[in-house]
């Protein structure tokens, strides 16, 4: 076994990038559910949406959907029970209530009402499992309230107006030169009628102009003119215009105008059309993310005609209005990785704005519930499943208009105990099992798999941590160099494991040395199959302090070459991998 200190940097200046203490994250995050058994529930995160939009606050006087993740390392089955500070502050009395939860996550709705602008919505989660008999500690969420930032900006759609969307009363296009002024005004929403403070209003991008709900715009010379207004209402910028083309009287040219209705790249106008004449419409179509365009609709009318489509053109300008299907696509890519009495099941969400949530189904054995999961974690775990049974796997992408076509993946539960090779409960590999785990309180290794990409970073901290280079050590190791550093670097092997969120585990460690040796056999072991691993060398979490002179500044690696063991200054990079213990 090479032993020794391999490379000696000139200079040992460390360049610690200095961050909140992830002792403190180590510490509230990890230590209370590995101590006691891993029987503790936690929040991750939260997430609210309004009107489809996620936002970091609620808005008053709208439905709001929070969802909650949890931390529940357990799976234990929960109960809970949600309770509301200050009920005045929600619409009709009608205080905030869970639609539905699992495991892992809680959706739930509240409606602030407008009493509760600008104040701090606070709820009071409280979980237990009767289990295990516990109460855990209750969640506490402090929910800011207010109307969204005036910043944000709302487009016209003329074709359909909706509440947030400004409109003009009338839609004449085309007028004659010298007639009558014309008076528009906003159609909606309606409480943007009544409101005469703040508008303004531009003339082919002059102005502003007057600061009423309307406009006189008197046609005096021939040409194309941009009507457009803006008002602030609620902390809300609606924004909006209007095309109004000015043509001598007895003109019998005219023009075809395209609205892309939601979507982006509408062809440009087709001008100067003979009356009671053919024409070709555009060839070019335009895009809109999720949907699939199915034709141009003549506004005032239900008639639809294709791109390119020949198009009879009348004695008066037209609008065409592009119309949409919503593309309702499946999940790709499905896999699913049993364990026993557990499975992980993964996929790719299909790119789609409309996608509103994940829904896996298991069938083929005892009712278990579905398990819903939101856009973008693509992955699930399902637990309670019997040994050797022949399961199926179907997963739905749902929409608003519906569930997308169904994919499914088989799923055979295994009959033995979790062995070497095989996955772990969090995505990853089994590398080691304890003989002696009844007196240790933990009896597998797990290594990090699904999920991770090795990276080559620094080690961690200068100093003498006392580690050990022992099988069951990387845990202890771990804890006592965050423990006992003032300062880590977050980009670091040990500040990036101490905060490490994989798969939904958050309990990783760095490996001891033997440890990681251990996972190194296996690893060469043509019989098992661990993950890929690079030829280089893999930080541990044990110090080498027998070298004089560097006795707070060297760390030992094992080489995925041929498993020898070197040990190299704590501020250069190498690759490390991520284990846990249960």
């Amino acid at each position: 076994m090479a032993r020794g200190l391999i490379s000696v940097l000139a200079g040992l200046c460390i360049g610690l990038v200095l961050s909140c203490s992830p002792a403190d994250i180590w510490q509230s995050d990890i230590r209370s559910y590995v101590e006691d058994g891993m029987s503790a529930v936690l929040l991750e995160r939260w997430q609210i949406s309004s009107a489809g939009m996620v936002r970091a606050h609620s808005v008053p006087e709208h439905e709001n959907d929070l969802h909650l993740r949890l931390i529940n390392p357990r799976n234990l089955p929960l109960e809970l029970e949600l309770v509301a500070a200050d009920p005045e502050l929600y619409e009709g009395g009608a205080e905030p209530h869970i639609e539905y939860y699992d495991t892992h996550n809680v959706y739930i709705n509240l409606h602030p009402a407008l009493a509760a602008e600008n104040t701090t919505l606070r709820l009071t989660l409280h979980v237990s499992s009767p289990q295990v008999a516990r109460e855990f500690p209750p969640i506490e969420l402090n929910l800011p309230s207010r109307f969204p930032d005036s910043s944000i900006e709302v487009a016209i759609d003329i074709a359909n107006p909706d509440a947030h969307v400004l409109s003009f009363d009338p839609t004449i296009t085309q007028v004659d030169v010298g007639s009558e002024p014309i008076s528009i005004a906003p159609q909606t929403p309606s409480d943007l009628v009544n409101n005469d403070e703040d508008w303004e209003w531009y003339v082919n991008g002059a102005g502003p102009y007057g600061n009423g709900s309307s406009f006189d715009f008197t046609p005096i010379n021939a040409g194309d003119y941009i009507i457009s207004a803006s008002v602030t209402l609620d902390g809300i910028r609606y924004s909006g215009e209007m095309l109004i083309r000015v043509v001598h009287p007895g003109s019998t040219t005219y023009a075809i105008f395209y609205d892309a209705n939601g979507g982006s790249d509408a062809p440009e106008y087709q001008p100067n059309i003979e009356a009671n004449t053919s024409v070709f419409l555009s060839g070019d179509k335009p895009t809109r993310a999720g949907y699939e365009f199915t034709g141009w609709k003549k506004q005032g009318t239900e008639t639809t005609y294709q791109a390119g489509e020949d198009f009879p053109m009348p004695s008066y300008n037209v609008v065409l209005v592009a119309q949409w299907e919503p593309i309702v696509l499946e999940v790709t890519e499905l896999n699913v990785r049993p364990a026993v009495g557990m499975a992980q099941v993964f996929w790719t969400d299909p790119d789609s704005p409309l996608l509103d949530y994940i829904r896996v189904v298991v069938t083929g054995g005892e009712d278990l519930p579905d398990v819903i999961a939101v856009p973008g974690e693509e992955t699930a775990m399902l637990h309670g499943l019997s040994a050797g049974v022949d399961y199926t796997i179907t997963v739905y992408a749902h929409y608003t208009t519906g569930d997308a076509e169904a994919v499914t993946a088989p799923l055979n539960t295994p009959t033995e105990p979790y062995h070497i090779g095989g996955p772990g409960p969090a995505g990853g590999y089994i590398f080691y099992i304890n003989a002696n785990y009844e007196a240790d309180g933990w009896k597998y290794l797990e290594a990090a798999g699904s999920g991770w990409t090795d990276i080559q970073v620094p080690w961690g901290p200068i100093g003498i941590h006392e580690t050990s280079e022992a099988i069951g050590s990387g845990l202890e190791n771990t804890r006592k160099i965050v423990e006992k550093a003032s300062d880590i670097n977050p980009e670091s092997a040990i500040g990036r494991v101490t905060t490490l969120n994989l798969n939904f585990y958050k309990d990783w460690f760095l490996p001891s040395q033997l440890e990681l040796v251990a996972l190194y056999q296996v690893y060469v072991d043509s019989e098992f199959d661990v993950g890929d691993f690079n030829t280089g060398e893999y930080w541990t979490s044990t110090e080498d302090t027998t070298v004089e002179g560097f006795e707070e500044s060297a760390a030992e690696t094992v080489r995925f070459s041929n498993g020898d063991e070197y040990s190299f200054l704590k501020t250069e990079d190498y690759r490390f991998r991520p284990v846990r213990r249960f």
